[in-house]
C-alpha cells in the first residue's frame, strides 16, 4: 500500500496464490473479502465495477455485462464456474436469498466504497504477510498475467488483453503486466 497522493504500481499476485489467499480468507471467516478477490481475479474487473455487482450478477449466469465506469464502454464478461462456485458458497455462507442485493455491502448495508476496500486490502497484504505493491488492481493484473502465461498463443493473448483492458498498445499492456521489466530482471539475475 502506498501513501496518499504518490504514484505506485500494484504488483500481481501468482494466480495459485491468489487461490490459495481466496481459501484462506474462507477458511478464516472473510467470506465476503474472498470473494470480492475471487471475483476480480476471475474477471478482471476494476474495484469500482466489482463493488455495484449484486448477486445475480454472479448466481445462474453465463455471462455479466458490465458498463465499465471509468471508460463508460459496456463490456461482457463469461462468468467462470469457479466464481459461479465461489458465489454460491458465500452467499450460503452469508444466508443471502435474495439474488437482486449488492454484494458488498457493509454492516450499515450500504455498499463499500473504495476507501474502505483499500483500508481492507491493507489488513489482508498484513495478515497474510503478502509482500510488495498489493491492492485490489493486483488482482486485475493477476487476471491478466494468467491469461498471458497460459496461452501458447502469446500474440493473441496480448491482443485480447489490450482490448480487455482497454490499452491502447500491445506494449502499454506488455508494460501493466509487468513482462518487460521481468525479462530484463532475469537478465540480470541469469548472470
Amino acid at each position: 500500500m502506498s501513501k496518499k497522493g504518490s504514484i505506485t504500481t500494484a504488483d500481481y499476485l501468482a494466480f495459485n496464490y491468489a487461490n490459495r489467499l481466496i481459501s484462506m480468507l474462507l477458511n478464516d471467516g472473510k467470506p465476503q473479502m474472498a470473494l470480492l478477490m475471487g471475483t476480480m481475479l476471475y474477471t478482471g474487473l476494476r474495484i469500482s465495477d466489482t463493488l455495484k455487482l449484486k448477486w445475480s450478477d454472479l448466481i445462474n449466469q453465463e455471462i455479466l455485462i458490465i458498463t465499465e465506469q471509468k471508460t463508460g464502454k459496456t463490456r461482457k464478461i463469461g462468468i467462470n464456474p469457479v466464481l459461479q462456485k465461489l458465489a454460491k458458497k458465500v452467499r450460503n455462507k452469508l444466508g443471502i436469498k435474495d439474488n437482486t442485493q449488492f454484494i458488498f455491502i457493509s454492516r450499515k448495508k450500504v455498499v463499500y466504497n473504495k476507501s474502505s476496500i483499500i483500508a481492507k486490502f491493507k489488513i489482508v497484504q498484513d495478515r497474510y504477510g503478502i509482500e510488495g505493491n498489493f491492492s485490489s488492481h493486483s488482482l486485475r493484473k493477476s487476471f491478466g498475467r494468467r491469461i498471458y502465461e497460459m496461452s501458447a498463443h502469446k500474440d493473441y493473448a496480448l491482443a485480447q488483453l489490450m482490448r480487455i483492458f482497454k490499452h491502447s498498445s500491445q506494449e502499454e499492456t506488455l508494460c501493466y503486466l509487468g513482462i518487460r521489466e521481468e525479462e530484463i530482471n532475469n537478465i540480470y539475475m541469469s548472470l
